[in-house]
């Protein structure tokens, strides 16, 4: 006789199956970039009146043959951001349920084993999340600003902790009542009678009965979880950082998230909807209903199966649940001649796992000396001759690095332009420095780092008007000294600028007239630019970075802006993430040219006219946090090698 086929548990396990896939492998699914931005004006030709004429449409696109699902409101394709916000989301959504399980366990429990303090307190969470229901908790607490601007890896943990401070008493409750079904069977009473304690009675017959219902349970949990991330959404709250969007005079006129995620997708729901963009709210909606539903599916098929009286799935489950018991393990060691493979296999995988907890993440290849730039800092305030000392200092530090002169002798830019600024550069040679600077030795473009800072504005005349201007040189100097110093040969060549904005808020000019007369020719290298930026204001102190590229296509954008938010996690820094918005003038200026720039700290703001002349320990801080950053992405990134 055939065995039914339990529909509902191969669509539901179909379903997680393709969403796993998607979660950890997203390039066999899409070969786009998530953060490409397609161009800002589109050219259609429609016929209108019987006639063909063009049509200029700007983000979000509708769906069309280079975006299938249309795009979002600043260009990124909408199928690729879904793709790569499943990983994200079913993250969160796992561990969410894994801490719901670990709170509502034992908690259940004792409770359905009549433990009246327990039982007592259950009762007390119960009631209070009947009468402040969890979707409005949630909004309120997520709604808060410091949690809203919170980088993706900052902001996870915070709303797992709400999501499981909603979803364990409802939880609970029902390991509650199950537990006290099981206590009232009659095997129980027999247990009691041959003398077995509350604690056997756990061990060998609650547990037991329990798991069918507690493995059921976690896929329907899941459900839950995404439902209560898709209502959530709704109303704007979603995990990870906005960044502003169609900046006008730096005013943005909406907010779009930096990372993806299905649950921002929907977070402009209403005013899509009002303005007709339909494929935003209809396939983020989709792959929600996918999700809960494939989830239900599981959970209530693996509940059909834990009805029968045989079922092939169960003697799976318990089979992987036995296997797993750390007192077969130890039996099997007794006898590790017969049970060799198995033995083999369960102590790889403990190691493994005691390995990832245990072991520290990558440490930095070299550290950042904050002391040396702190004396660089101070030597640049101490300058008699105001900012021409300024200059010289730097030129002197330069020569010091055994830095190459970008002329013939001298480190000052020049040009056939006319008034300009004395903008100072200086070449650290890799190995490819050869056949950059021979035209007729190279076959390919050679890679090449910019990396630029100001050093105007420091002085007027001989008066020190500004230490957080000085910043940025400081920091420049100390890692060219690093750098030139570092025990394994560098292998692209490094370009050290020093602009010289002539005091300007925006420092667009020299920018722009280097890359009219560049030092080495922009078809000969491939570069990246770092810019380094000032301190923070008193009122944000976390690091600004800012990512922008031209050319997303050509260098894994994605993983660029993963391994930027790594570094700054791995040194623990407070910072906030923004793509694709204008950043300072160089930047804006090399853009279009570079394969990525890199921006960490603030351009211009007012305050630096008015601080006091003297350096603070926030400005020590900064120097550490900026440097160590900078070094960390030359040497510990694929993006520069």
């Amino acid at each position: 006789m055939m065995r039914k086929i339990n529909i509902t548990l191969l669509m539901g396990t179909v379903i997680a199956a393709f969403l796993v896939m998607m979660a950890f492998f997203p390039q066999w699914f899409t070969d786009q970039d998530p953060n490409t931005q397609q161009p800002r004006i589109q050219v259609e030709e429609q016929e209108v009146d019987g006639e063909m004429v063009k049509v200029y449409n700007q983000p979000p696109h509708a769906p069309n043959p280079e975006a299938w699902m249309g795009t979002d409101g600043v260009g990124r394709d909408l199928w690729t951001r879904l793709v790569y916000g499943t990983h994200t989301t079913l993250k969160a959504v796992i561990l969410a349920v894994f801490f719901r399980f670990l709170v509502a366990i034992p908690v259940g429990v004792s409770a359905g084993m009549k433990l009246p303090l327990f039982s007592k307190g259950l009762k007390v969470f119960n009631t209070l999340f009947t009468a402040i229901p969890g979707l409005i908790f949630s909004f309120i607490v997520l709604n808060i600003e410091y949690i809203r601007n919170l980088p993706l890896n900052q902001a996870m943990p915070i709303f797992v902790t709400v999501l499981t401070i909603v979803g364990w008493p409802k939880l609970a409750r029902q390991i509650e009542e199950r537990t006290e079904i099981i206590m009232e069977e009659d095997f129980i009473e027999g247990e009691i009678a041959l003398g077995k304690h509350q604690g056997q009675i756990l061990k060998e017959n609650v547990l037991p009965h329990l798991t069918p219902s507690l493995i059921s349970w976690s896929f329907l949990e899941m459900g839950l979880v995404l439902f209560l991330l898709a209502q959530l959404s709704i109303l704007g709250i979603f995990i990870g950082p906005s960044q502003g969007a169609m900046v006008i005079d730096g005013n943005p006129q909406w907010f779009t998230a930096v990372n993806a995620e299905w649950s921002n997708l929907l977070a402009r729901a209403p005013v899509d909807i009002r303005a007709g963009h339909y494929w935003l709210v209809l396939f983020p909606g989709l792959f929600f209903f996918l999700g809960i539903t494939g989830f239900n599916l599981i959970g209530e098929g693996l509940k059909e199966e834990f009805q029968k009286r045989e079922s092939r799935i169960v003697s799976w489950i318990q089979q992987g649940i036995h296997q797993l018991s750390p007192a077969l393990y130890l039996k099997q060691i007794t006898r590790f001649k017969k049970y060799r493979f198995p033995i083999v296999i369960k102590t790889t995988a403990v190691l493994l796992l005691l390995g990832f907890i245990i072991y520290p993440g990558a440490q930095s290849l070299y550290s950042f000396d904050g002391e040396q730039s702190r004396q660089h800092l101070e030597n640049l305030l101490d300058r008699k001759e105001g900012q021409q000392g300024v200059q010289d200092y730097i030129t002197e530090k330069m020569e010091e690095a055994g830095l190459v002169k970008s002329g013939e002798d001298s480190y000052v830019f020049s040009s056939e332009d006319g008034n300009h600024g004395e903008t100072l550069i200086g070449i650290l040679p890799g190995e490819n420095w050869e056949k950059i600077k021979d035209p007729d030795g190279w076959r390919e473009k050679q890679n090449l780092v910019i990396i630029g800072t100001r050093y105007d504005g420091i002085y007027q005349g001989e008066e020190r008007i500004s230490p957080t201007r000085a910043t940025g040189a400081a920091n420049a100097i100390t890692l060219a000294e690093i750098m030139a110093g570092a025990s394994e040969g560098l292998e692209q060549t490094l370009m050290f600028v020093f602009w010289d904005g002539q005091g300007s808020q925006v420092n667009i000019e020299e920018p722009n007239r280097y890359m009219r007369n560049p030092v080495i020719p922009t078809n000969r290298v491939n570069y990246r630019y770092l810019d380094l930026g000032y301190i923070p204001q008193d009122s944000q102190r976390s690091l600004q970075v800012s990512l922008y590229t031209s050319k997303a296509q050509q260098i894994q954008f994605q993983q660029l802006m993963f391994d930027v938010q790594n570094t700054l996690d791995r040194n623990q820094l407070q910072y906030h993430l923004t793509m694709n918005l204008r950043g300072s003038g160089a930047i804006a200026g090399l853009s279009l040219s570079s394969l990525f720039s890199i921006g960490v700290g603030e351009e211009y703001y007012s305050f630096m006219e008015k601080e006091t002349p003297d350096p603070g320990d926030s400005h020590e801080t900064f120097l550490e946090q900026q440097g160590q950053f900078i070094l960390d992405m030359l040497t510990m990134t694929e993006h520069f090698d």
